[in-house]
């Protein structure tokens, strides 16, 4: 059966593709959490479109948002990556292997319809 390049994009995890996300999600798994502030500095993004992300993530379960003690006076949000958000983001980066390989095979059916 000839694999469908639609069909396969179509069974990636749409939370994350989206790239704000997926950066945001990849900062947290790799460097564990992080406050607002230091995910829109890293990011280089608005206030606006970081709550927009982080909104989507939190509503879904990829992430937690804590209030802690700031390095200054009062309390900042930390945002850390949770056990579901690990595990989705491990997931697809399986995922993302496995159809790069299907992709790049050397008599892969995808390049049949398609030339690179």
């Amino acid at each position: 059966m000839k694999a469908n390049l639609a069909e396969l994009l179509q069974e990636l995890d749409p939370i994350l593709m989206n790239p704000k996300r997926f950066m945001i999600v990849t900062l947290l798994y790799t460097i564990g959490g992080m406050t607002m502030g230091e995910l829109r500095k890293s990011l280089g993004i608005n206030w606006g479109d970081l709550d927009t992300h982080l909104r989507r993530l939190a509503e879904n379960g990829y992430i937690e948002l804590w209030r802690e003690p700031g390095k200054h006076k009062g309390l900042e949000v930390k945002v850390y990556l949770s056990e579901l958000g690990r595990k989705k983001y491990e997931e697809l980066g399986e995922k993302l292997k496995g159809l790069l390989e299907k992709i790049f095979f050397k008599d892969s059916p995808i390049l049949t319809d398609y030339s690179l």
